[in-house]
């Protein structure tokens, strides 16, 4: 639905970005939940297995720099979410608007700090449902972040 052809047509077909938002939260929702419903009930079914410590303490690594990724999402607002004002002075100064915070690193920063939750999570738990579902955060991440850009394949 992000996708720069797809998101245009969809945003005029509904009648606007609010309604957009609506409907791509519940798309969101209705494939999350269910998702998660099945992992909880389905994650203590099957045999672990033993990471090892170096992979524990790097999982726990990164779940510790997914917190700090996520605090900073909520501490440093996106430019483009913005009030008018605030971005026509921006760009009047630099001919652009400037990314401040996380958003130097990424220009999804809860995205990135998912993928690295669910890279942590897959290190650290021993259990394939596990693997199955926390690695899918960073595959999110990364076709969502693509699908966002024009890029092509």
């Amino acid at each position: 639905m992000s996708h720069p052809g797809n998101r245009e047509k969809i945003i005029t077909a509904v009648g606007g970005d609010k309604n957009f938002l609506g409907i791509y939260s519940a798309v969101a929702l209705a494939t999350f939940l269910p998702q998660t419903h099945i992992y909880i009930k389905y994650r203590r079914a099957t045999p672990a297995f033993n990471p090892g410590t170096l992979a524990n303490a790097l999982g726990l690594s990164l779940n510790s720099l997914a917190l700090l990724c996520w605090a900073q999402t909520i501490a440093t607002p996106s430019a483009a979410g913005l009030p008018e004002q605030e971005k026509m002075k921006s760009e009047e100064q630099t001919n652009q608007v400037t990314a401040k915070g996380i958003n130097r690193i990424s220009r999804h920063p809860l995205f990135m700090s998912l993928a690295l939750l669910g890279v942590g999570q897959a290190l650290r738990l021993r259990r394939a449902p596990d693997l199955a579902y926390w690695l899918g955060f960073p595959i999110f991440w990364v076709i969502g972040s693509v699908h966002q850009v024009s890029l092509r394949f």
